[in-house]
């Protein structure tokens, strides 16, 4: 049992260095932290190293919890494919594909609730 646990830890770490998942998980720190004052999201930002450390960890966490060995072992196996590495390196610009096309209709629903649709 210990041996399992040892190994998808591994394998979680293995996901970490082949995937963007760290960058996102920084992106959402910053981004969450957006209410806080110029100079202090400044420093946030400049603390990216320790702040990517601490999110390796939380990362890492969760992956051990939410997914398998052989989820997280499929996962790395793909992932380091040509195909894999494609896959992710399109991923950016799907997403934000993603944001600027659904917009839109987050304008429109925020009006319909809002009550202002159709308002000029």
């Amino acid at each position: 049992m210990a041996n399992d646990e040892g190994r998808k830890r591994r394998l979680a770490r293995e996901y970490l260095t082949c995937t963007p998942i760290r960058e996102v998980a920084v992106q959402q720190v910053l981004w969450r932290a957006t209410h806080i004052a110029p100079e202090a999201r400044q420093r946030l930002v400049e603390s990216r190293p320790k702040l990517r450390q601490d999110v390796d960890q939380v990362v890492l966490d969760l992956l051990v919890e939410h997914f398998t060995i052989e989820e997280l072992d499929h996962q790395v196996q793909w992932m380091t494919t040509r195909l894999g590495r494609s896959w992710l390196d399109k991923q950016p610009a799907f997403w934000t594909g993603i944001g600027t096309a659904i917009q839109p209709l987050v304008q429109r629903t925020i009006g319909d609730i809002e009550g202002t649709e159709g308002v000029a």
